[in-house]
């Protein structure tokens, strides 16, 4: 949205909402009413965008267990996509990410977060580089969750490198828990020096906020301090470190993104039989996690809970205790049923929007969800592409062979659309996805799919960075010689980036996705319809990665 040329209340209103969303309150959620009410009002999906989101957001963080907030974030996706809000999209994508995280949905998390990456087309302004930062973040954090920490802390340090230069005018928590969370991953990988460093920046940093330094996040600072602490087996400073924990949370009270950080510091003071700090704190986190509901956030805390009451040998908590773990088990397994068909609705939906601006995806959303071949292009879709990359992943790490990953779009396909019209679009998709038959057909463990719209992947493994430029580049050649009726050769035109490199333990097929869309980033930034290869791995910082780019014409 261009703030310079929108109305003076509509500008007022968001703002007002930019700072009522950390205080999650009603005056938030009655300024997001207004916000829609507006937009309603004089039909603008651009204040929709904005005023759907807010509303979403302030629902989600007063009832984040009765599930009406996803109707409001459905609306606000289909407003953010007719308005081309791409920032607002991505926001919405890492919403929904944060949500199947929260609901222990590690892997629809990670698809959400691709999403959103997928939206932050300018990294360089304020916003987009905000959005970037929180995508890095959650995805090192959902890394840190599945063990790999070294692969968490370069997502941490790319997250940092994205608000550095907008501290001031940026969300203080932001950078302090990207800077703790450093720290954590730091300690678990046994990096104490670098560690209390973190901590120190991290100390130095909620020091410079000044009359600020309320934003910033106490309990992330205290997970750190309560670590090292531990480590140091200084335990007096780390029951004082509990307290504060503990009292904070008393006085201002627990957002669900904070419920697995403090059940993590429970899990460290139980380890270190500090078994009267542990229960202070989780008594006090109880109630608070009880009403927000989410089943899996109460079973991380009641699994605390148990590991407590074992330690102090409390029989008579713990046998109620582990009849509530079971039930909840009971209850996340239908909240896991709920997620994943909120999931399929939103895809659907998606799809049907998508189908009202290019008619000609009306019906292959719906078969593409039931089978495992495109409609339209008769190739492997998503779905089947997801298992396949997957597996070529293991066979390439276990033979210490090259994976190589390249996707590619259509140059101005929206434009070749609007003039030719949608079903010649078909047509020269159509045509495309028969060139990357003859090519698979012609080489030996080469796929193919289509990824959406005008998207398509390859999968290459066991070849040589020359072998992978040949049939890139046979790619090339073909689609630009596609004619039909009103187009010659060299109407279509493909850009495409590639990454090929070995495969290591800390990488996932996820990485290989967010590097190539990187370098097409950078192939279309440099020069349409060039081929842009590199083998960078999953980039710790954005200048690493792009230094890496071979571009060829």
């Amino acid at each position: 949205m261009d703030f310079n040329v929108i109305d003076q209340s509509i500008r007022r209103l968001i703002v007002r909402a930019q700072y009522q969303r950390y205080e999650a309150g009603a005056d938030y959620l009655k300024t997001a009413r207004e916000l829609v009410r507006q937009g309603t009002a004089r039909q603008d999906d651009a204040i929709l965008s904005f005023g759907y989101y807010f509303l979403a957001e302030a629902l989600y963080n007063l009832h984040p267990c009765t599930g009406e907030y996803a109707e409001v974030l459905l609306k606000a996706i289909a407003s953010q996509k007719r308005a081309d809000e791409n920032i607002m999209l991505g926001r919405s994508y890492n919403f929904l990410a944060a949500d199947a995280a929260n609901h222990n949905d590690k892997a629809l998390s990670f698809d959400y977060l691709l999403e959103a990456q997928h939206c932050c087309i300018d990294a360089d302004s304020f916003e987009g580089a905000m959005l970037s930062g929180v995508i890095s973040y959650n995805t090192g954090y959902l890394y840190g969750e599945l063990g790999e920490y070294r692969h968490a802390l370069e997502h941490m340090v790319m997250a940092e490198s994205f608000y550095r230069g907008y501290e001031e005018k940026g969300v203080p928590t932001n950078t302090l828990s990207t800077i703790v969370m450093e720290g954590v991953y730091h300690l678990n990988l046994g990096e104490k020096d670098a560690a209390r460093r973190d901590l120190e920046r991290a100390s130095s940093f909620e020091r410079s906020l000044g009359r600020n330094a309320a934003l910033a996040d106490r309990t992330m600072m205290s997970l750190l301090k309560i670590k090292l602490c531990l480590s140091d087996g200084t335990r007096t400073e780390a029951k004082a470190e509990a307290r504060e924990v503990t009292q904070d949370i008393k006085r201002n009270g627990l957002s669900p993104d904070l419920v697995e950080d403090v059940c993590v510091i429970a899990s460290d003071l139980i380890d270190a039989r500090l078994s009267e700090s542990a229960e202070g704190l989780l008594v006090a986190a109880e109630p608070l996690v009880k009403k927000i509901d989410i089943p899996f956030l109460t079973l991380v805390l009641i699994k605390q809970q148990i590991r407590h009451a074992r330690l102090v040998g409390d029989v008579q908590t713990l046998c109620p205790l582990m009849n509530d773990y079971f039930d909840l088990n009971e209850r996340l397994d239908e909240d896991h049923k709920r997620s994943t068909a909120y999931a399929i609705e939103l895809r659907k939906s998606m799809e049907e929007m998508r189908d009202k601006e290019e008619h000609f995806l009306r019906e292959n959303a719906r078969l593409a969800r039931e089978a495992e071949y495109d409609a339209l292009t008769k190739l492997p879709n998503r779905y089947l592409l997801t298992n396949v990359s997957n597996d070529e992943f293991e066979l390439a790490y276990h033979a210490k062979t090259k994976l190589g990953l390249e996707i590619f779009d259509i140059d101005d396909f929206k434009r070749f659309n609007d003039t030719h019209g949608h079903q010649m679009g078909d047509v020269v998709l159509t045509r495309v996805a028969d060139v990357l038959r003859n090519v698979v057909a012609d080489n030996e463990n080469v796929f193919a799919a289509r990824y959406g719209g005008d998207e398509f992947v390859m999968l290459y493994r066991d070849k040589t960075d020359e072998e992978v430029i040949k049939i890139a580049e046979r790619i090339r050649d073909d689609v630009a010689s596609i004619t039909c009726r009103g187009i010659e050769p060299g109407d279509i035109k493909i850009t495409q980036g590639i990454r090929n490199s070995l495969p290591i333990s800390s990488n996932k097929v996820w990485d290989y996705l967010s590097v190539a869309d990187y370098a097409l980033y950078e192939a279309k930034r440099k020069d349409k319809g060039g081929i842009a290869l590199t083998d960078r791995p999953a980039p710790a910082d954005k200048d690493f990665l792009l230094s890496g780019v071979r571009l060829l014409s």
